[in-house]
């Protein structure tokens, strides 16, 4: 059946999504570990003085691949993840709309996005979409991060977001938001983060290919 298909291509994506960041978060670390090591044998002779003079002259690499890196790494995997759903659920919202004999498609509808798929599904499939599931809230949130990543470096407009700000409080220290002049910009702690976005998007892609292929069998 042509939705399992869909089913079983996204959950590859996605898994093979949560390898490549598993991966490149462990080969950082092992590079901040190589430096520390390295920096630990080339000062194992120093005065106190010279050890001083030397970590502050060493201290731009230890910052790009401790702080700069990391967060370049988590915000291109995260965009690249949000794509991925997007583009998955506009092909499930194309999938159904064929299957229904449905003549118009997804991008002839006025909204963007997952708001479009959604719009589609909702009302021109008529599919019971689960967009009141506490998953859905949630992508919705990632939406705006997502935007602000992509639009505005990470920055908030206006220096404020109550749905943005509220998601960051509820990440367990996985976000934060970095507070210069008044203007507010997120920044990705921990690699949870992206973890915690894979799994949100799998437990929703699961709730909607549920409803999806009982919809199917009636």
């Amino acid at each position: 059946m042509v939705l399992n298909l869909c089913k079983n291509f996204s959950e590859w994506k996605f898994d093979e999504l949560k390898d490549y960041a598993t991966s490149l978060e462990r080969y950082l670390n092992n590079e901040v570990k190589a430096l520390e090591e390295r920096h630990e044998k080339q000062t194992s002779t120093m005065t106190p003085e010279q050890k001083e003079a030397f970590y502050e002259f060493a201290s731009d690499q230890y910052f790009k691949l401790t702080e700069t890196f990391p967060q370049t790494l988590r915000i291109s995997l995260f965009v690249h993840a949000y794509s991925l759903f997007e583009h998955s659920l506009n092909e499930v919202a194309s999938t159904m709309g064929s299957l229904r004999g449905i003549r118009i498609l997804p991008k002839h509808l006025k909204d963007d996005g997952i708001t479009r798929s959604k719009t589609f599904l909702k009302d021109v499939v008529l599919i019971g979409f689960p967009d009141t599931d506490p998953t859905w809230t949630e992508i919705t949130a990632l939406n705006k991060i997502r935007n602000y990543f992509v639009h505005r470096e990470g920055y908030l407009p206006e220096g404020k977001d109550e749905q943005v700000e509220k998601y960051v409080a509820s990440s367990n220290g996985a976000l934060k938001l970095d507070e210069s002049h008044g203007t507010k910009r997120i920044a990705i702690v921990s690699q949870a983060f992206n973890q915690n976005v894979l799994k949100t998007f799998e437990t929703f892609n699961g709730i909607l290919f549920k409803t999806l292929l009982a919809d199917a069998k009636d």
